[in-house]
C-alpha cells in the first residue's frame, strides 16, 4: 500500500526532478513534489511547511544544496537532507555530511534513494519522539519541583531515591540529607508498621490512594499527612520502585477538629448550670484540640479587680487531677493582669528550669511548662476571666493554636455570663422565697394572734354581757319588776339571741383565720375537720383516709398542707361541679404525699400552669417552700387529680415508716363512715 510522501525538490533540472519521483514511486511511495531552484522560493515553500523530506541537487545556477541546508537548520525544522548529485568529490560528500546532510546519493545510483529515504525517515521519527519525550520528562520534573505537595521516589526496600522541592519544603530536609535513606526516617515510631503494608500492596502492583496518617518533620513536629503512592515500572511492565506525593492536611484536620469541637462544645455547654462544669466542658475540648498537660480557668470582676479560680488541673504522675487554687488573694497575678490588660499570649521556652517569675505556680511546682498559651475570656468587649492551656513539651503550640484557644475562649465568654446571669436569677428567686416564707410565717402569726384577741377580748366581753343580761333577768323576776317584767324579758330574749349569733360569728371568723383544731390537734384533726365543714357546706361527699402513724408533721409544714388542702376544696366547689371528693394523706419514703381526687369536669390542660390560675400557682409556691411539688393532671369528663407531695425534716424523715398513702390501710378511716353521705340540703 503506498503511502503518501511530501518533498521539497531543490533542483534546476525537470528532468533530473521526473526521475526522482519515479524511483520513489518505484519505491512504493506516492510523492506531492514541490520543485524549486532559487534561495526565496526554497525559504517561501519551507514555510509553508508540511513536507516529510528534502532532496537537492548540489550545484545550482543561483542556488546550491549548502545553501538549502543552513537555511533548513536555521528555519528549526527537523527534516531529513539528503543530497542528489551527479559526481561530487569523496572531500565534498564529507563535508556536507559534517555540515548536517543525512545522505548522499549520486544520481548514477538512483536505487539507493528508497531505502535511504526509509531509513531517515524512520530515524526522524524517533528523533521527534525523543524530542516529545524529553519535552515530557522536563514538564512532569517542572511540575514536580514547582509541586506544592511532596513528590518521592522510592525503591522497594523503602531508598528515597528522589526528592522534590515540594518534600523539602513539607518535612525540612534537602535531597541530599535524605536521598539513599529509608522512608522510615519520616515515620512515627507508633506509625513504623505502616510501611511494611505499602511496599507489599505496590509490590502486588496496587495503589495507596489518599490515605490519611502522620508524619514527624525535620524539627520534630508531627503533621497530618495524605499519601497517595503508586508504582513504577521499567520498559518490560516489572514494577522496579515507588512513587509517593504527600500533601499536608494539618490545617485541614485542624480546621475540622475545631468545627466539630465548637459543636461539641455548644451542645455540652447547654447542659451544664455551674462554672465549674462549664470550665471542665472547655478543658476537654481544649485537651482534644492541643492536648494540655496542666489547664487553669480564672474568673474576673473589673469592678472589683478580684480573680477567682474556677478549676485547676495539672498532671501528677501521669494522671490529669484537680487541684487546688494557689491564690491567697484574689489580686490577678502579673501574667493575669498582662491578659486582662494586653491580650493573648503565647510563650515558648525550650527548656525550662523554673516557674515563670510572675505567675501562680499550681499543682506539681516542680515541673514548670514548657508551653504555655494564655487567653482572656471576653464577653462582648469586656474581660471576664483568663484560660491557660500548658504542656511540659517544647514548641507544643504556636500561633494558630494560640488564635484557635482564643476564639474558643471568646465562644465561651457568653456562656460564662449566661450562667452568671442564671446564679443571680436563681439567687434572687431564693430570696423571694425566703421572703415570701417569711411574710407567710408572719400571716399566720398574725391570723393566730387575731383570733386569739377575738377570742380572749371579744368573747370574753360579750360573755360577760351575756352574763349581766342573765343576772338582770334573774332580778327582775322578783315582785318588784312584776308590772314591766314581761317587755323586759322579751327584750332580754331577743339581745341574748343577737349575742349568741355574734358569737358563733366569732367563733366562726376564728376558725377560718385559723382553726384552732390545727394548733390543739395537729394536721391530722385539722384534716378531717375541714372536710366535714367541706361536706356540710356543699353537700359534696368528702371521703378521707389518713395514715400518718405515730409521725407529728411540724407546724410549719401542716400549715402549708392544710392551706393548699382548703384551696383544692374551694376550686373543687368552684370549677369542678363533682359530687364526691376522696383524700389520701400519709408517707411515702421521706415525703408527706396528699393526693386529692374528685369526679367533677376535669381540668383543662391549659389552665394548668395559665397565667391567671393564682390559686394553682399559690398551692405550688407553699409546696415549694418546704421543696414540695404540686402536680396536677385531668381529664375533660374524667375529673381531677392533686398530688402533694412534701419532704420531711431529716430529724424525722429517718424515722418515719416507709409505706405509702395510696396503700389500703390496715384499720378502717378515722371517720369515713361518719362522711360517707350526703350532707342534707
Amino acid at each position: 500500500m503506498s503511502s503518501k510522501l511530501h518533498i521539497l525538490i531543490v533542483e534546476d533540472s525537470e528532468d533530473d526532478a521526473v526521475f526522482v519521483v519515479r524511483e520513489l514511486q518505484r519505491g512504493g511511495f506516492e510523492p506531492v513534489v514541490q520543485r524549486v531552484d532559487t534561495a526565496e522560493a526554497f525559504q517561501k515553500a519551507l514555510a509553508a511547511g508540511g513536507w516529510d523530506v528534502v532532496i537537492a541537487d548540489y550545484n545550482l545556477p543561483q542556488f546550491s544544496a549548502i545553501e538549502a541546508l543552513e537555511t533548513l537548520q536555521k528555519s528549526g525544522q527537523d527534516i531529513p537532507f539528503l543530497i542528489v548529485s551527479g559526481t561530487i568529490g569523496e572531500d565534498v560528500a564529507v563535508a556536507v555530511m559534517k555540515s548536517g546532510a543525512h545522505d548522499y546519493i549520486l544520481k548514477s545510483n538512483l536505487p539507493r534513494l528508497v531505502p535511504a529515504v526509509q531509513r531517515e525517515l524512520r530515524d526522524a521519527q524517533v528523533r521527534r519522539e525523543r524530542r516529545q519525550a524529553q519535552q515530557e520528562y522536563l514538564r512532569m520534573a517542572a511540575i514536580v519541583e514547582s509541586s506544592g505537595d511532596a513528590i518521592i521516589g522510592k525503591a522497594l526496600d523503602g531508598t528515597i531515591t528522589s526528592w522534590n522541592d515540594g518534600a523539602k519544603r513539607l518535612f525540612g530536609y534537602t535531597a541530599d540529607e535524605v536521598i539513599g535513606r529509608q522512608i522510615t526516617m519520616l515515620m512515627p515510631p507508633d506509625r513504623l508498621d505502616e510501611e511494611d503494608r505499602i511496599l507489599e500492596r505496590l509490590k502486588r502492583g496496587g495503589v495507596v490512594d489518599h490515605f490519611e496518617t502522620a508524619r514527624i518533620c525535620k524539627d520534630g513536629r508531627r503533621i497530618d499527612v495524605s499519601i497517595t503512592s503508586s508504582p513504577i515500572r521499567d520498559k518490560s511492565g516489572a514494577i522496579v520502585g515507588a512513587s509517593k506525593i504527600a500533601r499536608d492536611i494539618t490545617e485541614r484536620r485542624r480546621a475540622q477538629a475545631y468545627l466539630a469541637a465548637l459543636s461539641k462544645l455548644g451542645q455540652s455547654l447547654a447542659t451544664v448550670w455551674t462554672p465549674v462544669d462549664s470550665a471542665r466542658v472547655i478543658g476537654n475540648i481544649a485537651d482534644e484540640l492541643f492536648g494540655w498537660d496542666a489547664f487553669t480557668l480564672d474568673l474576673y470582676s473589673a469592678h472589683e479587680d478580684h480573680i477567682r479560680t474556677v478549676l485547676n488541673i495539672d498532671t501528677i504522675n501521669g494522671q490529669k487531677v484537680d487541684v487546688p487554687s494557689t491564690y491567697v488573694e484574689e489580686t490577678p497575678s502579673g501574667v493575669a493582669r498582662r491578659i486582662i490588660e494586653c491580650g493573648a499570649e503565647l510563650i515558648l521556652r525550650e527548656q525550662p528550669n523554673e516557674m515563670l517569675p510572675d505567675a501562680i505556680p499550681l499543682g506539681n511546682v516542680t515541673r514548670p511548662s514548657a508551653s504555655l498559651m494564655f487567653v482572656p475570656i471576653r464577653n462582648e468587649s469586656r474581660v471576664i476571666g483568663v484560660m491557660s492551656v500548658q504542656s511540659y513539651r517544647p514548641k507544643a503550640y504556636d500561633q494558630r493554636s494560640l488564635e484557635t484557644l482564643q476564639t474558643l475562649a471568646d465562644y465561651c465568654g457568653g456562656a460564662f455570663e449566661r450562667i452568671r446571669a442564671r446564679e443571680d436569677l436563681e439567687n434572687s428567686r431564693q430570696e423571694l422565697r425566703a421572703l415570701a416564707a417569711h411574710l407567710q410565717s408572719i400571716r399566720e402569726e398574725e391570723r393566730k394572734l387575731i383570733a386569739r384577741e377575738i377570742h380572749d377580748e371579744f368573747g370574753q366581753a360579750l360573755t360577760g354581757f351575756k352574763m349581766d343580761l342573765a343576772w338582770m333577768r334573774n332580778r327582775m323576776q322578783s315582785e318588784e319588776w312584776s308590772s314591766i317584767r314581761d317587755s323586759i324579758l322579751e327584750k332580754i330574749k331577743v339581745m341574748g339571741a343577737l349575742l349568741d349569733g355574734t358569737a358563733g360569728l366569732v367563733r366562726k371568723i376564728c376558725t377560718e383565720l385559723r382553726p384552732g383544731v390545727l394548733d390543739d390537734l395537729g394536721l391530722t384533726a385539722a384534716i378531717e375537720w375541714q372536710a366535714r365543714e367541706y361536706q356540710k357546706r356543699t353537700g359534696i361527699v368528702c371521703d378521707i383516709t389518713v395514715d400518718l402513724g405515730d409521725l407529728q408533721v411540724d407546724a410549719e409544714r401542716s400549715t402549708a398542707l392544710f392551706r393548699i388542702f382548703q384551696e383544692i376544696l374551694t376550686n373543687v366547689a368552684r370549677h369542678a361541679k363533682a359530687t364526691h371528693v376522696s383524700a389520701n394523706l400519709g408517707i411515702l419514703a421521706d415525703k408527706v404525699l396528699m393526693q386529692v381526687k374528685d369526679n367533677g369536669r376535669g381540668i383543662e390542660p391549659d389552665k394548668i400552669g395559665g397565667e391567671k390560675s393564682l390559686g394553682l400557682l399559690g398551692m405550688r409556691e407553699r409546696a415549694l417552700l418546704f421543696g414540695g411539688q404540686v402536680n396536677i393532671r385531668g381529664a375533660v369528663g374524667k375529673g381531677t387529680t392533686v398530688e402533694v407531695t412534701m419532704p420531711l425534716p431529716h430529724s424525722e424523715s429517718s424515722q418515719v415508716p416507709q409505706k405509702s398513702p395510696l396503700q389500703q390501710p390496715s384499720s378502717p378511716p378515722l371517720f369515713k363512715s361518719k362522711l360517707n353521705r350526703k350532707a342534707p340540703h
